[in-house]
């Protein structure tokens, strides 16, 4: 197997800024796909005192998205406790959740708590399709009505739908849905066949690629809400090969800003590759982040075949790596070349990378970079993005403001992302698309604004 040069960010400091922990396996539902293999809770789980201090740690390490997820975290009693640790510690905190468990009382706890959003699945417009997926009957009902008790008592609702076989020509009509329904955000996430959904079926590489072309096509369509492709890293290297704008959207992210807490203290690095790196419960969760073997070796990972040799995994910001859960479900090595993407490349590891010029749309300055400072209402825009996309929006426009040259990050800067994003939720800011409200002339001057 043809090994490519090492790729990635191997000489800066990285911070696990996103952490997706399943606080319990006990679930009461019982999911063909579903990667924990969730159904009864573990004897070995975390105690609330355990997971109070990872919380603590968490926060240390500089996390800043923490997911509670499961199996079913509402059939965890101390969940309010953890919420709420989190949020005073200056974490946003979102709930992954069936639904089915959700009513306004809990809906009402959740928010007091600190959680600022809760994601719902939902797999079909059919009732009974949903169900029979679902492994219960009323799921589909009870999972709608509690994306009504948190839309009601103010939490942000994020409508979660895994594309598979059964449901691939319905994705357009549950993103609408999901819109109709008033969700901040429609996440589309691709089949990783691993845990229970190890024997599942997946799309084929090029039913899988259409519908990232379609993810691409919705930018901005849907008004209020962002519609993001999860576990879908070719997404970026098919938005630069279409000069597509995409905002919301990222790479893979597993150990270098994202990692998975199993419900007995497992670290792996990202939920869909189970690989595991350490135990919080004897390792110390920033000891695991900081020194794993398997964590660096992403961090900086020598790609095999194509993926080694393709230009969108070169530099110090690639584009895309490939997925690297997908690589060892299908071929057993984490670092092999993704089977399911198309794109052959056209050029050597020693080739120049994709272009990247003032007219791009913004990306993700690589970790490390030394903050930027911020205006006074540059922070106050900031503070009303929705508190789970915050840390992303501040990455992106200190990246833009370096690439011009400016000292700190003003208003004319987030005007100018503005451009390129869709509408997202709770948008701040007034004026048109492609004006520069309340920007000095010598300043816009100095900006490219051209999409």
């Amino acid at each position: 197997m043809m090994i490519g040069r090492p790729t990635g960010r191997a000489n800066v400091e990285h911070v696990p800024s996103i952490v997706s922990w399943n606080v319990t396996s006990a679930c009461n539902l019982h999911c063909p796909h579903c990667y924990l293999d969730a159904g009864r809770r573990r004897i070995d789980e975390l105690s609330t005192a355990e997971c109070l201090a990872v919380v603590d740690e968490l926060a240390a390490a500089g996390t800043e998205l923490l997911i509670l997820t499961g199996g079913e975290p509402l059939l965890r009693k101390d969940l309010p406790a953890l919420a709420n640790r989190a949020s005073k510690l200056g974490m946003s905190v979102v709930l992954g959740t069936t639904g089915t468990l959700i009513d306004r009382r809990r809906a009402s706890v959740l928010k007091s708590s600190g959680v600022t959003a809760v994601g719902v699945s939902l797999d079909s417009l059919d009732a009974a399709k949903h169900d029979a997926f679902r492994g219960l009957p009323g799921a589909w009902r009870r999972a709608v009505a509690g994306i009504a008790a948190c839309r009601d008592e103010g939490l942000d609702v994020l409508i979660h739908v895994t594309a598979l076989r059964m449901n691939q020509q319905e994705i357009p009509a549950l993103v609408q849905f999901a819109h109709e329904q008033g969700a901040r955000v429609c996440q589309l996430f691709f089949l990783i066949c691993t845990g229970r959904g190890e024997h599942l079926t997946d799309l084929s590489p090029e039913e899988y690629e259409s519908l990232l072309v379609w993810v691409l096509e919705a930018q901005g369509r849907y008004p209020g809400m962002m519609v993001r492709a999860r576990c879908a890293p070719y997404i970026g290297r098919l938005a630069r090969q279409r000069s597509a704008n995409l905002f919301w959207s990222a790479g893979c992210l597993a150990g270098t800003r994202y990692c998975r807490i199993t419900p007995s203290g497992d670290v792996t690095p990202c939920p869909y590759l189970p690989t595991v790196v350490g135990n919080v419960r004897s390792d110390g969760f920033r000891a695991i982040w900081r020194s794993s073997p398997e964590l660096v070796r992403l961090r900086a990972p020598r790609l095999g075949g194509k993926c080694g040799r393709c230009r969108f995994s070169q530099g110090d910001d690639p584009v895309c790596v490939g997925c690297r859960a997908r690589a060892l479900a299908l071929t057993g090595d984490a670092l092999a070349a993704d089977p399911w993407c198309l794109y052959e490349p056209e050029q050597g590891p020693g080739a120049p990378g994709p272009e990247t010029t003032d007219a791009s749309p913004p990306r993700e300055e690589p970790v490390g970079q030394v903050v930027l400072a911020w205006t006074d209402e540059a922070q106050a825009r900031l503070g009303r993005v929705p508190s789970y996309m915050r840390g992303r929006v501040r990455q992106i426009a200190e990246a833009y403001a370096r690439r011009q040259g400016l000292g700190e990050v003003t208003p004319c800067v987030l005007d100018v992302l503005r451009q390129w994003a869709p509408p997202a939720p709770r948008a701040s800011g007034s004026g048109n698309r492609g004006v520069l409200p309340g920007c000095p002339a010598s300043r816009r001057d100095s900006l490219d604004t051209s999409p």
